[in-house]
């Protein structure tokens, strides 16, 4: 009953998530290119639960996006996943608008446009900078050789060249 419990409130992050980011959007006057991706990374990198949830373990074949947790940490790419999702949701929600107000609609989306391109920038020159790099590195080889006995527990019998990891 209890993990039923704990995996329920777990399922309901999301949940959470927007109820918070609803909230605090009809309360406040903070653009929700700032308030999405900040709500995000509290509930993220906060939330207790067993297994965390975290938007940035997703691109681990996207080099371009990884390149700046160095600076950020993981953090920072959930972010950056959160104000692109919101802002692709508002190019399909807002299809339509009003000539009047398109100049003040254009100083978000900037500064949204320009953060995500710095992102990315800094990342596929951080990329191409290692991939520079490691390519002029000696290459060693290394072998793992381990003794062919039987596991068993308790003391083991420590040969000579090998070592022994837990």
């Amino acid at each position: 009953l209890l993990a039923c419990i704990y995996w329920l409130y777990c399922a309901h992050l999301i949940v959470f998530l927007v109820i918070v980011f609803k909230s605090l959007k009809k309360h406040s006057k903070i653009h929700e290119f700032v308030l999405f991706p900040l709500v995000v990374v509290i509930f993220t990198s906060s939330y207790p639960m067993l297994f965390s949830m975290r938007l940035g373990d997703t691109q681990i074949q996207f080099y371009a996006a990884l390149q700046a947790i160095d600076l950020v940490g993981v953090d920072g790419l959930d972010g950056i996943i959160a104000l692109v999702n919101v802002m692709i949701f508002r190019c399909l929600a807002n299809r339509q608008i009003d000539p009047s107000l398109r100049l003040f609609k254009k100083l978000p989306w900037g500064l949204a446009l320009s953060v995500v391109c710095i992102w990315f920038i800094y990342g596929g020159i951080a990329h191409s900078s290692w991939e520079k790099n490691v390519s002029s590195w000696s290459v060693l080889k290394v072998g793992l050789v381990q003794p062919n006995e039987i596991p068993k527990i308790g003391k083991r019998v420590l040969y000579p060249g090998y070592g022994q990891v837990y």
